[in-house]
């Protein structure tokens, strides 16, 4: 016969009976059939699968309940993580149970893959336990199974009789050995969950930004375009300006802070599932067809109009692409299409603007390239002029010196400012084509390309002397952001031009990305303050304290002042009241062509040099 009991009382406390091999049959039969039920029941989810299994294998073996306790990576320590009684109670784990504190326990779990306490209370393996945990809860008996995982431990079930000894059965060992399996295929399973999981988010999830990536906006297009029912739907595209020179002046680190920022400032402005990165520094909206323009706004006044990282005093500006409506298209590789073609005009254009796609939009790219065929042309029909603005000293109104512009003469649309062409002749390479300028002292802008070799600065300087002009006759201006286009390599160029006896200007102040560090570390001669902060001078108070700020920096470093774009006499009388010295402007004189320039300005007038 097969002792059951040796002795044991039941549950109810009545002695147990021994039990013959036909009872031994039936209970085994029983056991079988609980594992049959438990491998066909439904897919659950990790902790009612594991509700459903303790639950029924307390139930098969007749125990008080079944729990599972989570070994640690250092094997020192195992924890409870579900437990439930026969009766189907959920109880709270949470008990953890020390190497420490039970060492012969710990060293039998290593010895082997089950263990059969019939006396608790007196079996050595578990003596321990006794007082701090099997007295307690009234433990007689334990039938614990080590729990695997793809070949590692990574637990223990364990089945606990209350009410004295039992003995526990082969079958019943057997019973609770492929629980064990089921529950190593219970966590199996999840982890395959959790890396599937994983995998989707990677696919749909921005790892930088944790918004939605290229993917996923795609399937929400889809499920969005051509919908007739609602609310029509437009897509806003943002774009950050130079953000390439954000990465070259200060490391990718920063550059990533930059759109880590951008994106933290989206997701507090609108629903997350609204929000999607595309590559590199672009970001995107879905949003209600009639709520465009209060977007667009919350976004330049949050992200445009703050510092992004505060220590640097970076700021940044956007250009924004919208479709005002996907309800005409049939397919979202179409919407995002023309949403790239509006941002991209917009950040062609003046920066911070604006274009939404239009009937004509799908011309935009064959337009670019037809202007870029035309600049060729134009090249070689020398198309291309300088008009001279004056610079004038605001404390005797005398001719101090002027800017030399760039003019394109087009023979249909007439004289063209640079803001029409200058992009597209810088990306074609052919800047280096345009014609020298020599005479009258100048400020002259150069463009980034004309700085990045000491090749380039030599024969700037040697076009100089060949038109008789002293290098410190003409004025070179660079822009803020010229700096952050391979910085290090014009930083030293400029500082070659400086030791030559060119004088050099900031030119735009304030606008770009530049840090106020520029001002001490480059070799220059004088400060341009750009017509945006003058505009605002007299109407905000802000702008006016900003302008003195900067005129008096300049000073302080030993810089002559500029203000440019100058409309207005009370511009020009604030402007004086700051002690500003300089100032240029439609109100003290429009560009000219040389010659105009020349007859206005220069014969029979008082220059001073």
């Amino acid at each position: 016969m097969i002792c059951v009991s040796g002795g044991a009382v039941s549950e109810d406390g009545t002695p147990r009976d021994y039990v013959t091999p036909a009872n031994a049959s039936a209970r085994w039969k029983h056991l079988r059939d609980s594992l049959f039920e438990l491998g066909h029941s439904p897919p659950r989810g990790i902790d009612a699968a594991m509700h459903h299994l303790l639950t029924s294998s307390a139930q098969a073996l007749d125990v008080f309940r079944a729990s599972f306790w989570r070994i640690a990576e250092d094997r020192q320590s195992i924890r409870c993580e579900y437990q439930c009684t026969a009766a189907g109670l959920v109880e709270k784990p949470g008990t953890e149970l020390t190497a420490v504190s039970a060492p012969r326990y710990f060293a039998a779990l290593d010895a082997s893959l089950t263990l059969a306490a019939e006396d608790a209370l007196t079996d050595a393996r578990t003596a321990d336990l006794v007082s701090g945990y099997l007295q307690p809860e009234g433990i007689g008996a334990l039938l614990d199974v080590a729990v695997r995982q793809s070949g590692q431990m990574i637990g223990v079930v364990c089945h606990e009789h209350t009410g004295g000894a039992r003995a526990w059965a082969s079958e019943e060992r057997l019973f609770v050995t492929a629980i064990a399996t089921m529950v190593g295929h219970q966590f199996e399973q999840q982890h395959l969950i959790e890396l599937e999981a994983a995998r989707q988010r990677a696919l749909c999830v921005d790892e930088l930004t944790g918004l939605a990536n290229r993917n996923a906006l795609l399937q929400t297009l889809t499920a969005v375009v051509g919908t007739t029912t609602g609310l029509p739907m437009a897509l806003v595209v943002i774009d950050i300006d130079r953000f390439h020179r954000v990465n070259h002046a200060f490391g990718s680190e920063m550059g990533d802070r930059v759109l880590r920022a951008v994106a933290d400032t989206l997701k507090a402005l609108f629903a997350p599932e609204s929000l999607a990165r595309l590559a590199g520094d672009q970001f995107v909206v879905l949003l209600r067809a009639d709520r465009i323009d209060e977007a667009i706004e919350r976004i330049r006044d949050a992200i445009a109009g703050t510092s992004l990282i505060p220590e640097r005093a970076l700021g940044v500006s956007l250009s924004i692409g919208v479709v005002p409506s996907l309800a005409a298209y049939h397919g979202a590789e179409p919407v995002l299409r023309d949403a790239m073609i509006a941002v991209d005009v917009a950040s062609r254009g003046r920066r911070g603007g604006v274009y939404r796609v239009d009937g004509n939009h799908h011309n935009a790219a064959e337009q670019r390239l037809r202007l870029e065929m035309r600049l060729r042309a134009a090249l070689v029909a020398n198309e291309f002029e300088f008009h001279l603005q004056p610079i004038m000293a605001l404390h005797g109104a005398r001719l101090v010196g002027a800017e030399a512009l760039l003019r394109w003469r087009h023979p249909e649309r007439g004289v063209l400012s640079p803001a029409e062409f200058l992009d597209v002749l810088e990306e074609s390479a052919r800047w280096r084509q345009l014609p020298e300028f020599s005479g009258f002292a100048l400020h002259i802008n150069l463009a980034s390309v004309q700085l990045r070799s000491a090749q380039g600065v030599d024969h700037l300087l040697a076009l100089f002397s060949a038109a008789g002009l002293a290098p410190s006759a003409v004025n070179i201006e660079i822009t803020e952001n010229t700096l952050l286009d391979q910085g290090s390599e014009i930083i030293a160029q400029l500082h070659h031009l400086a030791r030559a006896g060119v004088p050099l200007s900031m030119d735009d102040f304030g606008t770009g990305f530049a840090s106020i560090s520029h001002l001490a570390e480059l070799p220059l001669a004088c400060m341009k303050i750009d017509r945006t902060f003058v505009a605002r001078m007299g109407s905000e108070a802000r702008a006016t304290n900003l302008v003195r700020v900067l005129i008096d920096m300049a000073i302080e470093l030993g810089l002559s002042v500029v203000a440019e774009g100058v409309e207005s006499e009370n511009e020009l009388n604030l402007l004086r009241a700051l002690g500003c010295s300089m100032a240029q402007g439609y109100l003290l004189g429009r560009p000219l062509p040389v010659s105009e320039f020349e007859r206005h300005w220069i014969r029979g007038a008082s220059v001073s040099s």
